[in-house]
């Protein structure tokens, strides 16, 4: 009889604490209350199709990020991501994540606030040398045109009202 009683009550707590457990940790899973508050919000109702805008994030400190909102003539928007550096794009060694040299002018060819059909994401600048210039070109959707150069980040956003809500 004791025996019995001795694994009833060990069960029973092994399942209250099993229970307060999870209690625990899925409470922990859900969002904070304030989450999205800072996210930044671009407005994009006067974007049409075939301009770009861009958005920095603002970061404090040498390293920052870039929003780059690409309506088509299709009028669909992509928004890419690009890293900055001192305030400059900066430009992947193979992968975003490595630091290779910084570019004043990125992005598509431009002709009267549009893109030029058929351009690609590169970098303007004549001090790039050769083998970076050849290597990081980009088409229009973000898909690298080098050959071992990663694609430009596609960031996911929600729109709101006007603005678009990037989130990572």
């Amino acid at each position: 009889m004791s025996k019995k009683l001795l694994w009833t009550g060990f069960i029973t707590t092994s399942l209250i604490g099993i229970g307060f457990l999870i209690g625990m940790f899925g409470g922990a899973l859900n969002p904070p209350a304030n989450a999205g508050e800072k996210l930044p919000r671009i407005n994009v109702s006067t974007l049409k199709p075939g301009e770009i805008l861009t958005h920095d994030a603002g970061y404090e400190g040498r390293w920052d990020f870039r929003y780059i909102v690409y309506k088509n003539y299709d009028s669909e928007i992509t928004v890419f991501g690009v890293p900055l550096r001192d305030g400059l794009v900066d430009m992947p060694d193979l992968k975003w994540w490595r630091w290779g040299p910084t570019c004043k002018d990125f992005g598509p060819s431009m002709s009267n606030g549009k893109v030029v059909p058929n351009s690609q994401f590169k970098c303007h600048d004549s001090e790039l040398n050769e083998w970076f210039a050849k290597e990081n070109v980009w088409d229009i959707n973000g898909n690298n045109l080098g050959t071992s150069t990663e694609d430009m980040e596609k960031i996911k956003f929600k729109i709101k009202g006007r603005d678009l809500v990037p989130h990572m």
